[in-house]
């Protein structure tokens, strides 16, 4: 394993749920795809959109298009005051949205990347916000099956990057943005992903945390992940709401 999210069940998963429109239309109630995506709790959905209410100014005006990232995989709905219906990991991925607008400002015609991106949640739900140039996916082979399926359906423009093709990269991107996923990976990928996306991104928002030890995989420590970064002026702030102990956001 060189990632939390690399077993035979979830890539199994992930691979069946491209091919077969049966098992696509469910897969986000799989309890083995919820082990790794798709597990926010309504209450914990709640503190999302405490949060977006506070940060984040016309959630009014769109929230009809977030919403779309619902219609497909058998979604998990849950009802808030004021807008009805909607998943809880929607509402975690308008949060990000909510933070890089007030980090990095427009986004609009930029170019984009995302390491380990589920089934293109992130994705989507800033696709609805910005006109972006270029949005691209590194994850799994599996998991951009399901991916490019996923975002095909809701005509979402995107470019996948399988992991076997990072060590050919040789292009700058705007940002980069990784929920969880970075912090997930091995020594190995870790490094590898740090000298071909993040050292020629201009900017980064990562969710992180420090979990990788209790799957048997060696990554860095906070303290070497500074280190790690240090042309890049790492910045920290708190994960909000807290979904696991000493978890943290790190952006520059």
């Amino acid at each position: 394993m060189q990632s939390i999210s690399d077993t035979i069940d979830y890539k199994k998963v992930c691979l069946e749920a491209s091919t077969n429109e049966n098992l696509f239309n469910n897969f986000k109630n799989n309890p083995i795809y919820n082990g790794i995506l798709e597990h926010v709790s309504k209450d914990q959905g709640q503190l999302y959109l405490n949060y977006i209410n506070n940060n984040f100014q016309n959630l009014d005006e769109y929230i009809d298009r977030f919403k779309k990232n619902d219609i497909y995989g058998g979604t998990f709905l849950s009802e808030y005051d004021k807008i009805g219906y909607i998943s809880p990991s929607t509402l975690r991925y308008i949060k990000v949205l909510s933070d890089l607008d007030t980090l990095f400002g427009d986004l609009n015609n930029k170019k984009i990347v995302e390491i380990g991106v589920g089934y293109g949640g992130q994705c989507f739900i800033l696709s609805q916000y910005y006109k972006i140039n270029d949005y691209s996916l590194i994850d799994l082979d599996e998991s951009l099956l399901l991916t490019d399926k996923y975002l095909n359906k809701l005509d979402v423009s995107h470019r996948i990057i399988n992991i076997n093709n990072i060590s050919e990269l040789d292009e700058d991107f705007d940002l980069v943005i990784s929920n969880y996923a970075y912090s997930e990976l091995s020594r190995e990928l870790q490094d590898l992903y740090y000298e071909k996306v993040i050292k020629r991104s201009k900017n980064g928002y990562f969710t992180y945390n420090f979990i990788s030890n209790l799957f048997n995989i060696d990554s860095y420590s906070k303290e070497e992940v500074f280190n790690k970064f240090s042309e890049k002026n790492l910045k920290i702030m708190d994960e909000y709401p807290n979904t696991f102990e000493n978890n943290i956001i790190l952006y520059f």
